[in-house]
């Protein structure tokens, strides 16, 4: 997946301002990919100079002018052109994982801490998701796609917790 991708389908879905996209990246996005305020706006730029989308310039008063993003033509068939390639599976790097293979030779307590912390974490963002969904669900049909992005969110959440609290039933003394 590339950022140029999913800033195209925010903008397949409605014009927005660089700021608009930046929100839905701590928002719905932020469920399945993450981006700085700094990446989208140099994407943005790449996508303007490719002539993927087109910035409309709107003046305001006592601020600099508004960018509006639009997705142009040839933005809609790079976007259809990389829907239609083949998906791989993402690639695994577990810090988690890597520093449980060391624990079998090493001291472990700190480890310990590391875990129960980020598990303590995963819970506060497993009861945040399953919030969400409940709204989404409040809302109907509109937000089905978003749903099921935040759905896969949730599952993985759900897994990882799981696996945390085996392994720190394993290393407890």
């Amino acid at each position: 997946m590339s950022l140029p991708h999913v800033i195209l389908t925010v903008l397949n879905q409605h014009p927005a301002t660089g700021y608009e996209i930046t929100k839905q990246f701590s928002q719905s996005i932020g469920f399945y990919w993450k981006a700085s305020h700094q990446q989208v706006y140099r994407e943005l730029g790449k996508l303007d100079a490719n002539e993927w989308v087109t910035c409309e310039l709107i003046p305001q008063s006592g601020k600099p002018d508004k960018k509006t993003y639009s997705i142009t033509e040839l933005g809609q068939r790079a976007l259809q052109q990389w829907l239609s390639e083949p998906t791989t599976q993402p690639v695994v790097r577990d810090e988690f994982c890597a520093k449980l293979a060391a624990c079998e030779s090493i001291e472990s307590s700190e480890y310990l801490a590391q875990l129960k912390s980020a598990l303590e974490s995963a819970k506060r963002l497993l009861s945040h998701y399953l919030n969400i969904d409940k709204q989404f669900e409040a809302e109907g049909a509109h937000r089905q796609i978003e749903r099921l992005t935040l759905k896969r969110n949730i599952v993985q959440q759900q897994a990882w917790i799981e696996w945390a609290e085996s392994v720190v039933e394993h290393l407890t003394p």
